[in-house]
């Protein structure tokens, strides 16, 4: 009689668990997007158009929060520097960063990104004579790296099952050394794109915290 009222525990149970195990894994997916923006450099005063691309990758631990590994690259001419020979030099940035973000859902088709990142930073920028040498040799090629921190605010909002159109807003501190003097690379990012969530495997009820 106990092993039959075992058994009819066990079956009872296991709808409940399985519909259980289909919730938790709902809201354990990865994502990949790709996002375009403006860079607004913390010390050189660059064109109106300062374009960054990014590639993006990350993975919600649960509903609450999200990693996140970001690639980014960008490309200006210096306008008005505070250095009168850094005049019309092209400047690039580029970052790989690894993002740490608080994601709760707002709304069924409104989520929030906030959080910090770190990574690093690269920049370079060449013209003509950029140090205004006087004596020894003319330096038309500047490079620096430096460990970027920073935090970032965004927001998704789902237009598909599996697409969210994100807005984000993004301040980080570079540090890179150019002829003596330190410079600030980075600045405040405004960007928006598209993010794909990608269901993990053994995901059962879909793509994630609708």
């Amino acid at each position: 009689m106990k092993p039959l009222l075992v058994w009819f525990i066990v079956l009872c149970c296991m709808p409940a668990a399985r519909t259980r195990a289909g919730e938790m894994k709902s809201e354990y997916h990865a994502f990949i997007s790709a996002v375009i923006g403006q860079h607004f450099t913390g010390e050189h005063d660059s064109p109106a158009l300062f374009p960054m691309l990014e590639f993006r990758a990350g993975y919600r631990v649960d509903s609450w929060f999200t990693t996140r590994i970001d690639l980014g690259l960008g490309l200006t001419k210096i306008s008005k520097p505070d250095r009168e020979s850094f005049r019309g030099a092209g400047l690039m940035a580029s970052h790989l960063s690894l993002a740490f973000l608080f994601t709760p859902r707002l709304s069924p088709r409104l989520g929030m990104y906030l959080g910090a990142t770190t990574g690093i930073w690269f920049t370079a920028m060449w013209g003509d004579d950029l140090l205004d040498t006087t004596y020894g040799s003319v330096q038309d090629y500047l490079e620096g790296t430096s460990l970027s921190l920073g935090g970032m605010l965004g927001f998704g909002l789902r237009i598909a099952p599996r697409w969210e159109l994100l807005f984000e807003a993004r301040y980080n501190r570079a540090m890179v050394q150019f002829g003596g003097q330190w410079y600030n690379s980075g600045g405040v990012g405004l960007f928006f794109g598209f993010v794909y969530l990608v269901p993990v495997a053994g995901n059962i009820a879909g793509v994630g915290h609708d």
